[in-house]
């Protein structure tokens, strides 16, 4: 019953994955989102409309702090004005080349906005009254006036706030878009985060009365909580738990690799290093990540590629990357294979650490024990040979095993995700400072080297060691 139930957990998982595709090309995918969230409802508005989107590529952030031009910007989007605005003198804070420059003048020329001291302060962040004067003036002037009157909302803690303030968050609060905190406060003074914005945005264009915005054609696609990784091979492992692998299940798994093993710098699309323009994931057409159209960030010494060279998914050198700067966060196994020494993002690391996940999920064992001690069996043409003493190794391929390849000064190795009759399904990282993600690996005519790599053509594979069973042949566990 347990192993039906989380069949059938994967499959519910996998259905609404499918359902997601049938949404519009360009879906909005958050690493730091998840359906459950109580601002998922606001922050699927804000996307859909182009309201708020993104802080950081894939990341919403929605505990980082609103500014004062993010504020207007999306108060100037919603607006759809469409005509230029004198740029004002004398503000030192408003130069001609700043992304929010359009929507200050707007804001600034319709009197949305305060300036103080005679600058905008347009990365500091918005308070709660601040937010509320902003949005009054916006529904008297822009807007369809639909702020109720609320004279007689009387807050504990709204002495300092002059009379328009005060009034502007007694309306906002009496239309439910402000709520009150404990004792009858409002904390005018509160900053607030993404996520409290988000939802104060669609509170305030939800109310009776307001026109309904355009679409901009994006969509907030959720993924389930199980993004990351639960513990449970079946989840942890969808590849192998299926009969044929979609392009579904390989994002899936993508997202949740990317998810738990998210690097400190990943270079979003028009973003620079060193003065270049250079991106280091692409969303794809249903803004999902997917590791496809890449530029290199560092010169690697493997095969003598420039940083720079655009890949333009052609996986001569690479095959799916993602070029990264240091680790922030990853998965227990991972750590535990970087703390033995393994350079992060070598082969070796992220082999290691996806079969010590596999066999802690799945057996509940300990991959250290079961190799008696060792946890770093040198390169990746070292592999096969040295895991040939503890598992099964032979050159039939299986979900769940390692394969290996070497004739080169190091070699190679990758974790197999899933086989079909046509190839397999790998994922791997590489020289020390990529994830290639999961990648198809076709099957040869050449019985010497049956799943050639195609991106080190001089590499010939060893063949498979299989997790599941030891090296005399009895099943593991």
């Amino acid at each position: 019953m347990k192993r039906f139930r989380r069949l059938f957990a994967v499959w519910a998982l996998v259905a609404a994955l499918l359902a997601a595709l049938c949404a519009p090309a360009s879906a909005v995918f958050f690493l730091d989102v998840q359906e459950e969230d109580p601002y998922v409802t606001a922050l699927s508005f804000t996307v859909r409309k182009g309201l708020l989107s993104e802080a950081t590529p894939g990341r919403f952030h929605p505990d980082n702090l609103v500014t004062r031009a993010t504020a207007l910007t999306v108060l100037y989007r919603a607006s759809g004005d469409t005509q230029t605005w004198p740029m004002p003198g004398g503000v030192p804070d408003l130069q001609g080349n700043d992304w929010y420059l359009k929507s200050a003048c707007w804001a600034l020329g319709l009197g949305l906005i305060q300036l103080q001291g005679g600058r905008l302060l347009p990365d500091e962040a918005i308070t709660r009254a601040e937010f509320c004067r902003m949005l009054a003036r916006y529904d008297g002037s822009v807007g369809a006036g639909v702020l109720p009157a609320a004279d007689g909302y009387v807050f504990a803690d709204a002495a300092s706030l002059d009379t328009e303030t005060r009034l502007a968050a007694a309306r906002c609060a009496a239309a439910g878009i402000l709520s009150c905190q404990s004792g009858g406060r409002i904390d005018p003074q509160k900053t607030i985060t993404r996520a409290e914005f988000a939802q104060m945005v669609y509170r305030y264009f939800s109310l009776p009365g307001q026109p309904s915005l355009a679409d901009c054609g994006e969509t907030l696609e959720t993924v389930p909580a199980t993004n990351r990784w639960t513990g449970d091979w079946e989840l942890d492992f969808p590849l192998s738990n299926v009969t044929a692998v979609s392009d579904t299940l390989v994002l899936w798994l993508n997202q949740r690799i990317i998810a738990e093993n998210y690097p400190e710098r990943v270079v979003g699309f028009g973003m620079k290093i060193g003065g270049d323009s250079l991106h280091g994931t692409n969303y794809g057409p249903a803004g999902y990540h997917d590791c496809y159209h890449v530029t290199t960030a560092k010169y690697n010494q493997k095969n003598g590629v420039d940083a720079g060279t655009a890949l333009n998914g052609q996986q001569s050198y690479y095959g799916y990357t993602l070029q990264v700067s240091g680790v922030s966060k990853q998965d227990p196994w991972h750590q535990e294979a970087e703390d033995s020494g393994k350079p992060t993002w070598q082969c070796t690391w992220w082999a290691w650490g996806r079969a010590a996940q596999y066999l802690d999920t799945r057996y509940g064992l300990d991959f250290t024990a079961v190799c008696n001690g060792v946890n770093n069996l040198g390169n990746g043409g070292d592999y096969y040979r040295n895991l040939s003493r503890y598992f099964k190794s032979d050159m039939t391929p299986s979900a769940n095993s390692i394969i290996s390849w070497s004739n080169g000064s190091w070699g190679h190795v990758a974790y197999v995700e899933a086989v079909d009759a046509g190839g397999i399904w790998v994922s791997s990282a590489d020289s020390g400072h990529s994830w290639r993600g999961v990648t198809y690996i076709p099957r040869s005519d050449n019985p010497s080297n049956p799943y050639p790599l195609s991106w080190y053509s001089y590499e010939r594979c060893n063949g498979f060691n299989h997790l599941d069973y030891a090296a005399d042949g009895t099943p593991i566990g």
